[in-house]
């Protein structure tokens, strides 16, 4: 599925965690989550995986942006997100979660 404009449709061999942190990065830079704090659980370790990059970040953008979201509009001004990236213990496969 492609939201938006579909882009050129390639994968590319990249480490998630790069991936991750300039998407905080730019939501933070642009004020979407400058109030919010963002907690990243990442491995020490790359995390390659091969993907097309573009569409990636804009599920991350979508996911980190909708927990803004919800955790600006809680009465309580403890909310917080975590994304988390772990690799599965055998190494096939990586999961990316979002929490608010």
């Amino acid at each position: 599925m492609t939201l938006g404009r579909p882009g050129p449709d390639y994968a590319e061999r990249v480490d998630l965690r790069d991936i991750v942190n300039a998407t905080i990065s730019m939501l933070s830079v642009s004020g979407r989550t400058r109030r919010i704090p963002i907690e990243v659980a990442l491995p020490d370790e790359p995390v390659w995986v091969t993907v097309n990059r573009t569409r990636i970040e804009q599920v991350l953008v979508n996911l980190v942006a909708n927990a803004a979201d919800a955790v600006a509009e809680q009465e309580a001004r403890e909310g917080m997100i975590v994304v988390r990236v772990a690799p599965t213990a055998d190494g096939t496969r990586v999961t990316c979660s979002v929490e608010d």
